[in-house]
């Protein structure tokens, strides 16, 4: 019997039907303009950035406490490194900060918890409940600077700090060693800021005062770079640290371009990029009223802030549970390998054939085999839409 792709005119529709944006797109694409939040470093702060509407545009003090990391919690609030909450709409505190070691950075799980990432002589990864209760704690010894951690879909970590990447695990393995062998510059380690694990096994890496994001395979090639000291325009964009980093949906990268400590540093090189998927310099941003140096970024344009966000997919976008994450992850569809998650959308209950989708048994068999709009049971009275590709 042939096999059928039910649905396939019918999943665009129902993407359009169901998506719900708190930032609608300009109908014109051209120029690239963006909405965005950025951490600035040099100020201790956080700022939102309206290209279409500056007056929409806010700036927030973190007290002096600099940070590492944004993550976007739902319920209009961007979760900082130091644990605290910004409504994205007022640009006022809602959640205080929470005071731990150097370098914090913090990941919201999908139950509520917090993993909180610091230097305290050691690498520390500790997760709290929601009433700041610890549960468990790992003391990395032997590691001690740290700059972005991120967590994986296999529950992972990657320790981002001077010219190497490590992924570890909470029994305290080094499960994945990278070092970049355009390590340093004379008298000083690279600093190696971010890595971000992709369905496909490769990691994208931001190497600091390397200036430049590299993709890594598992087997520790480098498979692209992105941007660089010695990339056209570099006289005027001073590439200098390349921090954080966020990939869009259509697989371009944006990156920060930190310049120094302190305030006063805005108008130094120019601090947010955008480049596509081959490379090229597509947009830029530079705006000295608004920052001195931005060490991370999240591009809103098409986000809905009202609902909890996670990496895990590779780009920002709606949580996904870790068990539906792994059980769809690199499985087939019409024979067809599915190496990433396009979107994901919270929906009413969900039938397809007079079968209501389950994690197990025959009914998701068939949608799998039928369609790449997969239904799953996720939480409650509540189905899970992931859309693969």
């Amino acid at each position: 019997m042939a096999k059928r792709n039910l649905f396939s005119g019918f999943i665009a529709a129902v993407l359009l039907v169901t998506a719900h944006f708190s930032f609608s797109e300009a109908a014109d694409s051209s120029p690239i303009k963006h909405r965005f939040l950025v951490h600035d470093e040099g100020n201790a702060g956080l700022a939102y950035i309206d290209e279409y509407d500056p007056s929409k545009n806010w700036k927030y003090s973190n007290g002096g406490k600099t940070y590492w990391g944004l993550q976007l919690v739902g319920n209009n609030r961007v979760l900082l490194g130091t644990s605290n909450e910004v409504d994205i709409l007022t640009g006022k505190e809602v959640k205080p900060r929470v005071n731990t070691g150097g370098n914090p950075s913090a990941i919201r799980l999908e139950n509520g918890n917090t993993i909180r990432c610091f230097e305290s002589g050691s690498r520390v990864i500790e997760e709290v409940d929601s009433a700041g209760k610890q549960l468990r704690k790992k003391v990395f010894t032997g590691m001690s600077v740290l700059r972005m951690a991120t967590y994986t879909p296999q529950q992972t970590f990657l320790f981002a700090s001077n010219h190497s990447v490590d992924e570890v695990d909470w029994d305290g393995n080094i499960i994945w060693h990278f070092g970049d062998p355009d390590s340093a510059r004379t008298g000083n380690n690279q600093h190696i800021c971010r890595a971000l694990r992709m369905p496909d096994g490769n990691t994208i890496i931001s190497t600091g005062y390397g200036a430049r994001l590299i993709v890594v395979s598992k087997e520790k090639q480098i498979l692209k770079v992105i941007g660089g000291k010695n990339q056209p325009g570099d006289d005027s964009i001073k590439s200098n640290y390349y921090a954080g980093f966020h990939v869009l949906p259509n697989g371009h990268y944006v990156v920060t371009n930190w310049q120094a400590h302190g305030p006063g540093h805005g108008g130094e090189g120019v601090q947010i990029l955008e480049y596509d998927t081959s490379g090229v310099l597509v947009w830029s941003y530079k705006n000295p009223n608004m920052y001195s140096s931005v060490q991370d970024i999240i591009i809103l344009d098409s986000l809905d802030i009202t609902k909890f966000h996670d990496e895990r997919s590779g780009v920002i976008a709606p949580l996904i549970s870790t068990a539906v994450y792994e059980y769809f992850h690199n499985r087939s569809v019409n024979n067809q390998k599915l190496n990433r998650i396009v979107s994901t959308d919270l929906i009413t209950s969900f039938t397809l054939d007079g079968k209501r989708a389950t994690r197990n048994g025959t009914a998701q068999s068939a949608m799998r085999q039928q369609s790449n709009l997969l239904i799953v049971k996720n939480q409650g009275s509540c189905s899970r839409k992931i859309l693969l590709q």
